[in-house]
């Protein structure tokens, strides 16, 4: 199937009807976002989820830019779970924007090149970005969704099933407000909250896609990538993205010229042989995003990583 054709498109969504989420919470259905991926790190008890993001196109992933990653695994709801339909992929190129302030959360935008083309299915599926005359704040039929943390005990516990949370979009005069964000909130910012669950960036929620529709299109449109926010379990309180539709013109100019190759940050293996060489302070700094930078970069510079990607 060929996945340069048609974006946005849920080819499981008719066949599951109106059961798009498992009754009785927010966990979703095998292929009800089939552009979603995750972004995962290897550790002793194997590869664990770190964050998420939007297939494009058959090579290329959208995300925000405070992250690195070690492998992509796309068509995946469950995560102990991946399906034969799942595909893994390495990574050939991370871009992030050049204006990107981490401090900030400013132009907290990446573009990710898989190291060969995912073969989609009906698990796997790029999405849609807006054009630039859509009026995305006039849009009301919106869902964010992720694997982020769903208990916080002594060890963060990471969604297995992807969730999701039906969101209302609100103007970012109201998210700036001074018992929200108090004036942090940018043009290149979109936010959104949801009544029925918390959508801010909690770990394992970050890069992920903020979805948006027409009232008689079944066509979603990633409008926002879950950048940043006040935190976990903080209540109803809005979760702000980087809007996508500002950023048009730097995806567009990514994807018919990218930079060169020595932008590659973060590199992986599946070498069982190698895979074991993952120390405990590495699996363990890796959860932070300043830590995972090491980990890559350490595994980077080892040939075997380089002649996984050849």
């Amino acid at each position: 199937m060929n996945c340069d054709v048609v974006c946005g498109s849920r080819p499981l969504a008719m066949s599951h009807g109106n059961l798009l989420r498992i009754v009785g919470g927010s966990s979703v259905l095998p292929g009800t976002w089939p552009w979603v991926v995750s972004f995962q790190f290897p550790t002793r008890e194997g590869y664990k989820h770190f964050c998420a993001g939007s297939l494009i196109n058959s090579r290329w992933v959208i995300t925000t830019a405070h992250f690195d990653y070690l492998r992509v695994q796309i068509g995946t709801t469950q995560r102990s779970k991946p399906g034969h339909d799942s595909q893994t992929r390495a990574i050939k190129r991370l871009v992030d924007h050049e204006h990107f302030k981490h401090e900030e959360y400013h132009n907290d935008i990446s573009l990710i090149e898989l190291d060969r083309p995912v073969e989609c299915n009906d698990y796997i599926q790029p999405a849609c970005l807006p054009e630039e005359d859509l009026e995305v704040e006039t849009l009301n039929h919106c869902y964010a969704c992720g694997w982020g943390i769903t208990e916080m005990k002594w060890r963060a516990e990471y969604a297995d099933i992807l969730q999701e949370a039906k969101v209302n979009l609100i103007s970012n005069k109201i998210c700036n407000r001074s018992d929200w964000y108090f004036m942090k909130v940018r043009e290149e910012n979109i936010c959104a909250v949801s009544e029925e669950a918390r959508i801010d960036r909690c770990k394992g929620d970050g890069g992920s896609p903020l979805m948006c529709r027409l009232p008689k299109s079944e066509r979603f449109w990633v409008v926002g990538l879950n950048s940043w926010g006040i935190g976990c379990r903080a209540g109803k309180v809005p979760g702000v993205f980087t809007a996508t539709q500002p950023f048009l013109k730097w995806i567009q100019g990514i994807l018919k010229d990218p930079p060169d190759q020595a932008q590659v940050r973060a590199l992986y293996s599946t070498h069982p042989a190698k895979r074991n060489n993952f120390s405990a302070a590495t699996a363990s700094s890796s959860h932070h995003p300043a830590g995972l930078f090491w980990a890559a970069n350490g595994l980077a510079n080892l040939g075997w990583v380089r002649d996984e990607l050849k």
